[in-house]
């Protein structure tokens, strides 16, 4: 009978033993892609732009990203879906960041960029334009985009991209 009560004994103080069991790593919070608040962006549908002009056209960016610590890379192309495969990167314009949020912004979740893009390098005689020709400007911003800034590998993106445009419509 003591070898029962033993045993008995054991389950009780096995049972009120706490074991130590690893823990499972918490899943890194999944991140939200950027988007454009299209409503705030400018110029909004199309913009007209003398051929081989030296001025610049101004854009106004708004864009809406949760994860306010991080630093938002934007890319601007020129008609990007007419290039023929191998040339996508020559459409590429211009790429830049959109800063981290401040304490002092209403909203952190909304940042706002504004930049100008030069007119020559949209329409230019040279390349062919005339009164009437008409240039896509496609704006992406994404969580990343792959390969390097020397290289860019046209759009491809990390996370979902956002993209927004407007029509520049060349004259003389």
């Amino acid at each position: 009978m003591s070898f029962i009560k033993h045993l008995a004994l054991t389950g009780i103080l096995l049972s009120a033993c706490v074991l130590p069991v690893p823990l499972e790593e918490e899943p890194e919070g999944e991140k939200t892609p950027p988007r454009f608040l299209r409503e705030y962006c400018l110029p909004q549908f199309s913009v007209t732009a003398q051929i081989d002009s030296p001025d610049e056209i101004s854009v106004h960016l708004v864009v809406e990203d949760p994860d306010i610590e991080d630093r938002i890379p934007f890319r601007v192309y020129k008609d990007y879906y007419l290039a023929p495969p191998g040339k996508k990167n020559s459409t590429l314009l211009q790429q830049d960041w959109i800063p981290t949020s401040t304490e002092t912004q209403e909203d952190p979740e909304v940042r706002i960029m504004d930049f100008t893009l030069e007119i020559s390098r949209i329409c230019n005689s040279s390349l062919g334009d005339v009164t009437g020709s008409q240039h896509y400007i496609e704006v992406v911003v994404a969580d990343g985009f792959s390969g390097s800034d020397d290289d860019p590998e046209w759009r491809a993106t990390t996370s979902p991209p956002d993209v927004w445009g407007f029509f520049v419509i060349c004259h003389q």
